[in-house]
């Protein structure tokens, strides 16, 4: 070996080594925070994961996270902006996944090994198939009521469209002339 190129590699390594250090203790221990707030909190192979109410938090720290997605830190993903949540089971030779699509993202697509560099995603051990079922539920039952409360808001009628309604049962003979004054001055804030 050229005398030259053993400083260069023991640099290097150093190098990765103090980069992996670093990643390792950036900010305070997510498990710290998670255990009395997150609805969920999972420690998978590349990162962990808490999941909150309002936001998923994908948190990358330790050699493996390093590997696949360098000193990327944390990611929030709002709850809202949540379009699909994909599980898939870990097995005897494979680890499972739980990757989250979301608007304007771009999913990576193809299994596990995909999965592994995609940022939105964190892979699982075989043993915590149970915990990212409950996850996965979770999350999709957050998806159905987000859309519910957002169908709801959208289905109301403004002041205008409702004094037509109104207007109509008058006209039709259901309300009398005083009660649409009332329900007008209500709607009209007068």
């Amino acid at each position: 070996m050229p005398s030259g190129s053993l400083p260069v590699f023991i640099v290097i390594i150093i190098a990765l080594f103090v980069i992996a250090i670093m990643t390792s203790i950036a900010g305070a221990d997510p498990k710290e925070r998670a255990q009395s707030d997150a609805v969920y909190y999972l420690k998978g192979v590349n990162g962990g994961l808490e999941v909150w109410e309002d936001r998923i938090l994908i948190g990358r720290r330790g050699f493996r996270a390093f590997l696949t997605h360098g000193c990327a830190g944390m990611k929030t993903i709002p709850m809202a902006a949540v379009q699909s949540v994909q599980f898939r089971p870990g097995g005897a030779l494979l680890n499972g996944f739980i990757q989250f699509g979301v608007l304007g993202g771009r999913e990576r697509q193809g299994g596990v090994l995909s999965a592994a560099t995609d940022e939105n995603s964190v892979i699982l051990r075989g043993g915590q198939t149970a915990i990212g079922w409950e996850i996965y539920e979770y999350i999709e039952a957050r998806m159905l009521e987000l859309a519910a409360q957002k169908t709801a808001s959208a289905q109301r009628l403004s002041p205008a469209e409702e004094l037509q309604r109104y207007k109509a049962l008058l006209d039709d003979g259901a309300l009398t002339q005083a009660e649409f004054d009332a329900k007008k001055r209500q709607l009209l804030g007068l």
